[in-house]
Order: C-alpha cells, then sequence, then structure tokens
C-alpha cells in the first residue's frame, strides 16, 4: 500500500510508512479492516473496509491495486519469517472493547448484509445511468439533472433489513397513524422477521453501528436509528 495510507484494524488505525507490510499475531474471530488513501498532496480519500473471520494461525494475503486504488486478492505465497519484521502487531489494548461491540455478530450476518462484492465503501460508487439523457431531460432543478447522469451500483451497498413505512401504513387512520409512529413494536417485529432472529437482528444493528462507526458509512446510522 502506498506510503502515508491510513489503515486499521477494528478499534485501532495508523499512517503506515514505506515497509508495511500487514498484520500479524491477530485473535481468531470476525475484525474489520479498512482502509484511506492519501493523496500526495495529503487529500483522504473515503474509507473502504471488509469483515474477515479469520482462524487460527489463518494467512490471509491481498494486495493493492495501484489502478483501482483497492485491496484485492492476491495468489502471492509468503512465509511468515520472511517479512515478520514488517509485519505490525495486532493491538491488544483494544481487543476487549472490539469483542463488547460485537457480541452478536456472527459470519452468516456478515454475508448476509454485507454488498454482494464484500467491500464497504464509505462513498458507495457509481455507474453510468443507460437512461440519462430521458432523465436529464426529465429533471426540473440542476441538481436533479446532474444526479440523473448516474445511478447507485446495488452490489456495493449494504444490505440491511428496512421497514417499507408507507406501504405498511396504507389505509391507516389519522388515529392509527399516531399510534404508528408513537409505538415501534411493529416495525420492530418487521425487522425481526425479515432477519430471522432477535440474534440475527442484534447481530445486523451491531454490524451498522461497526459501519458507520469505523467504516464512515453515515447512511448505516440509519439502522442504528430506525427501531429507535
Amino acid at each position: 500500500m502506498p506510503q502515508g495510507t491510513e489503515f486499521g484494524v477494528d478499534y485501532a488505525s495508523w499512517s503506515i510508512g514505506p515497509k508495511f507490510r500487514g498484520l500479524k499475531m491477530i485473535p481468531p474471530g470476525l475484525h474489520f479492516i479498512f482502509y484511506s488513501a492519501v493523496s500526495k498532496e495529503g487529500t483522504v480519500a473515503p474509507r473502504t473496509g471488509f469483515f474477515h473471520s479469520f482462524k487460527e494461525k489463518e494467512i490471509v494475503v491481498k494486495r493493492y491495486d495501484t489502478k483501482q486504488e483497492t485491496i484485492v486478492d492476491s495468489d502471492t505465497q509468503y512465509q511468515p519469517q520472511s517479512i515478520d519484521k514488517m509485519l505490525a502487531p495486532y493491538p491488544y489494548q483494544h481487543y476487549q472493547r472490539w469483542c463488547s461491540l460485537t457480541t452478536h455478530i456472527t459470519l452468516t450476518t456478515v454475508t448476509r448484509v454485507q454488498p454482494q462484492c464484500t467491500l464497504i465503501h464509505a462513498a458507495t460508487p457509481l455507474l453510468t445511468n443507460p437512461c440519462a439523457v430521458q432523465d436529464v431531460a426529465s429533471a426540473t432543478s440542476v441538481e436533479d439533472k446532474l444526479d440523473a447522469n448516474f445511478i447507485q451500483d446495488d452490489t456495493q451497498v449494504m444490505r440491511f433489513s428496512k421497514v417499507d413505512k408507507k406501504s405498511a401504513t396504507a389505509g391507516f387512520s389519522a388515529a392509527q397513524l399516531t399510534q404508528y409512529y408513537m409505538d415501534a413494536t411493529s416495525s420492530l417485529n418487521s425487522l425481526i422477521e425479515q432477519s430471522g432472529t432477535e440474534d440475527e437482528l442484534l447481530g445486523e444493528l451491531q454490524i451498522s453501528f461497526v459501519v458507520f462507526l469505523l467504516g464512515h458509512v453515515y447512511s448505516a446510522f440509519e439502522t442504528v436509528e430506525g427501531p429507535l
């Protein structure tokens, strides 16, 4: 990775130097790895991160793709001894705090809610809108015209459970609407039904908080805030 890149795992992050090659002594279990490229001018790019469930003595090798400016899988084989001096030790001073934050997160939950591409972006990549000409023509403001040129890449979006309040309250009277928005029980039951179990929903909420806090995915805060 380029020198100066912000690199982190769980609750710790560093600005890496020229000899940095990764981490060692990572405790088995689920962890969140993240990074932000830094330009020569010091401009920091939006964070990108991913979850990985490490097995005991597992070696995970990835490389930095300079064209895509992201981490990708690598087939390179390393002998740990050959690069041991260039590996930073896992920050165990933060480990208990990380464990307390992820008590309900399982690999099943992560697989269900993470983007299809498995990378979690603070700024979701956009695609060129194939219908841009028609959409721009029908746009009524400059902002809408700019937005019409691009569409969200659904393969790179978090897949959190959601409550469609519009359809859930269709046909409600004024009194029923008031009750619905004052009492979140029905919304919470809907989220539990979507996620499968109460523990799965708790895991999903913990993931959304981790992604918001460490991944800088601010839309994830809506998932944390929604059931409250």
